[in-house]
């Protein structure tokens, strides 16, 4: 079974302590000095030791550790963008432990932040692993939007109106007014300019009631044409 966006950032985070953790403790002995594990505890609350007193790495205690002490130990070595990468890793942790949900771009993205950080403190190994699940997140994303374009394309097709052989054009089912037939559009688009009406400036056939009704009323001829394209319409 495929896995879900949330259990590919799931996965990935469960990677962080493999690659962080070397990198962390030897930056907190270079700059805590003697039993920095003794500070570190309690400087950093929620970090939990060992029965020999060393510290019991989870994702959370070394991304809390690394914004705590940030000045301190690893700012030396690191700059403000991998400061924005832990600040943002340590929401995703937030974000998994309410079983929030993950589309394909916060997956991707979380991922990337992932491996641009273990990439930073040279944890290029696990990096690698973490860029393959990113990859795989993006395949996912591109075959599912490819198959709904798919289906757009395939309702789009469903849904067309083919002509029916054989039909007649209108010309032949009802005869056109004169005017119609010679190209005369403007006449031909039964508009009454109401004001010219009042003035007694418009055409006889909108001034005049017998020309009007015999203009507008909907002939036998193309009664007929209007009911059967409704009825081709409802197949």
């Amino acid at each position: 079974m495929a896995k879900s966006t949330r259990q590919h950032v799931f996965d990935g985070m469960e990677l962080l302590p493999e690659g962080l953790t070397p990198f962390v403790e030897k930056r907190l002995e270079t700059s805590l000095k003697g039993h920095w594990q003794v500070e570190l505890m309690e400087r950093v609350q929620g970090l939990r030791a060992t029965a020999d007193g060393a510290i019991n790495w989870d994702q959370q205690g070394l991304l809390k550790t690394m914004m705590f002490l940030w000045k301190e130990a690893f700012a030396a070595v690191l700059g403000h963008q991998e400061r924005s990468y832990v600040s943002e890793l340590l929401e995703v942790r937030n974000r998994l432990s309410h079983n929030e949900t993950f589309t394909y771009d916060d997956a991707e993205r979380a991922l990337d932040t992932m491996r641009r950080l273990l990439e930073a403190v040279s944890a290029k190994d696990i990096a690698e692993k973490i860029g393959t699940a990113r990859d795989t997140v993006l395949r996912v994303k591109y075959a599912e939007l490819a198959r709904n374009e798919e289906r757009r394309k395939t309702q789009r097709t469903d849904i067309s109106v083919d002509t029916v052989a054989g039909l007649l054009p209108w010309r032949d089912v009802v005869e056109p007014h004169q005017d119609v037939a010679t190209g005369e559009f403007q006449q031909a688009e039964f508009a009454a300019d109401l004001a010219k009406v009042h003035n007694g400036s418009a055409p006889s056939e909108y001034k005049n009631p017998t020309e009007f009704f015999a203009r507008t009323y909907l002939t036998e001829g193309l009664s007929n044409l209007l009911a059967g394209a409704a009825k081709r319409l409802n197949g």
